[in-house]
């Protein structure tokens, strides 16, 4: 079974806060805009020279989850949650080393990248809808995720699927999506994680 994460825009899934090295490692602010979209997409490797490395938290209050979102769309895991993505998908992702300057329990986070992807669902299965940009390019859209907390009419072919535990798709920007293994691990070690919502393989 794959279940596909579900982004809340809200805490604790959403944390507000400013990057305080972002702007003087990369003065422009395009150059920025194009790195938080990769946070968003995952659509290429990050060298450490343009990413972020200090964090603060305009709440800064009592631990937050083992993974949210933050500026620019930036997912921030905590140390034992890398740690259970690369012991299930091993050199398949991105961790950039991540200070929370205003976070004092000496806790180790990161920037997590996603940047393994594979094309394994099945659109005439599925409820998805077809998005077309104004240079003729398209991307693949699930109106359904980003509310409620139901299963998902998405279904998978597991023929094509690469044996990730955590992935994207190539059709379907911004999206995520888990194995059943890892949300079985996630349950066993106790992290917290985002909604996850259950989807279909054949």
């Amino acid at each position: 079974m794959t279940y596909a994460v579900q982004m809340a825009s809200i805490s604790p899934y959403f944390l507000l806060g400013d990057f305080q090295d972002f702007d003087v490692k990369v003065p422009d602010l395009e150059r920025r805009v194009e790195i938080s979209t990769t946070f968003k997409f995952g659509n290429r490797l990050l060298p450490p020279e343009e990413t972020p490395q200090h964090l603060l938290l305009r709440r800064p209050g009592k631990r937050p989850r083992d993974l949210f979102v933050t500026h620019g769309g930036a997912m921030v895991i905590s140390q034992s949650l890398r740690d259970l993505i690369e012991e299930m998908d091993p050199s398949c992702h991105q961790f950039l080393p991540l200070s929370i300057d205003n976070l004092q329990d000496g806790s180790a986070w990161y920037i997590l990248n996603v940047y393994a992807n594979q094309d394994s669902i099945i659109d005439e299965k599925s409820e998805v809808s077809r998005n077309i940009w104004s240079k003729g390019n398209e991307s693949m859209k699930i109106p359904s995720l980003g509310f409620g907390s139901g299963p998902l009419s998405v279904t998978f072919k597991k023929s094509l699927m690469g044996g990730f535990n955590i992935w994207r798709e190539e059709r379907y920007v911004g999206y995520l999506f888990v194995s059943d293994g890892f949300e079985a691990a996630l349950r066993q070690r106790g992290l917290t994680f985002s909604v996850l919502r259950k989807a279909k393989d054949i």
